[in-house]
């Protein structure tokens, strides 16, 4: 369970269990279901922007005007995890009301049923591995039984000597957003990834394709993304992940940039001892300009029983360097704390 409070009113609690069950030794079935409670801070200046916009088939507003609403979540899942196939069931059901400030589902009022399965060949060669064809499908809803998306994703994977993997994928779908239908979007992604030593390991990403660009006029742009990654380990007790992450989208009949610009991460983790784990992520957002510094501190009770403490800080900035007060340009914006214990209970 997790809550979040605001400091000008307002509240957003999310809770829930998830089950596991696995079965013939290859299979999966994985389910999950939330519960989320959500209290609007009462401050409609704060949305004037967002007008009469309604939601839940005009239940409630989008303005912060005090309402109180409850959402589900729901995760359905079937795997088989074989040596040469494996597939995979899922379901996901948000509702229009779900809310889940202090989590990673980023959207809701939607259905989306989806399938894949891959195959392995394997080879008894020096260069080539193994070779794995990869097919995945899948269509989202929205809760008024409206399509927004349905899309095929095929891929190969080629595994060669000295863990370096090349992986080749196209994806095309069909989607509707804000009303409009576009059937014509597609990307091609390209990606190699190396272990060059136990100290080392590297891997580059480009995707590039037509997409839409996401704004009140929606219309079809060209993108091109662009990541590198590396893993350093230089003494056994600490590993740092730097990574660099660069996005543009532009107008698909002239040169005119919708946007443009890079994400710098880096992690660092260190193993103090067998039950002590200490995480520390900083990260610089060029688009939206700001640092986040997040520390966690983990506590093994056991193989299955975790102890976490931890925080979330946000920097913004707000410009040049007051050349008079010497104050920074950043200046901290959120900043949050959180405990969570995980917990074996055996029979």
């Amino acid at each position: 369970m997790a809550n979040r409070l605001s400091e000008d009113g307002g509240s957003g609690t999310v809770g829930g269990f998830d089950v596991l069950y696995r079965f013939g030794s290859i299979y999966n079935l994985e389910f999950q279901l939330l519960g989320s409670n959500t209290v609007e801070p009462d401050n409609p200046e704060l949305t004037e922007s967002l007008g009469d916009l309604t939601f839940d088939e005009g239940k409630y507003t989008a303005t912060f005007d005090g309402e109180n609403y409850f959402g589900h979540g729901m995760y359905a899942s079937l795997e088989r995890n074989g040596r040469l196939w494996s597939f995979d069931f899922d379901f996901r059901d948000y509702s229009p009301t779900f809310r889940a400030e202090t989590g990673f589902i980023t959207s809701n009022s939607y259905r989306e049923a989806s399938f894949w399965t891959n195959w392995d060949y394997r080879f008894d060669s020096k260069l080539i591995q193994r070779i794995s064809p990869f097919i995945m499908v899948g269509s989202v809803y929205n809760y008024e039984g409206k399509r927004k998306e349905l899309y095929l994703v095929p891929q190969i994977s080629v595994h060669l000597a000295k863990q370096t993997s090349v992986n080749i994928g196209y994806t095309t779908n069909e989607q509707t957003y804000r009303g409009m239908k576009f059937d014509n979007t597609y990307s091609t992604d390209f990606s190699i990834n190396s272990s060059f030593s136990e100290m080392l390991r590297m891997g580059t990403r480009v995707k590039f394709g037509r997409t839409i660009r996401r704004s009140s006029t929606p219309e079809l742009g060209r993108f091109f993304e662009w990541d590198l990654w590396a893993t350093l380990k230089p003494i056994q007790r600490l590993t740092i992940s730097p990574e660099i992450s660069f996005a543009r989208l532009r107008k698909l009949d002239t040169e005119e940039e919708f946007y443009s610009g890079f994400i710098l991460r880096t992690r660092a983790n260190v193993q103090f001892t067998r039950r002590t784990f200490m995480r520390m992520v900083l990260q610089y957002d060029n688009f939206d300009g700001d640092i986040s510094i997040e520390p966690l501190l983990s506590y093994k009770v056991n193989p299955f029983s975790v102890f976490y403490i931890g925080s979330n800080q946000r920097f913004q900035d707000f410009g040049r360097v007051d050349s008079y007060s010497g104050d920074s340009r950043f200046k901290e914006t959120d900043r949050q704390y959180f405990i969570k214990l995980q917990y074996l209970f055996q029979s």
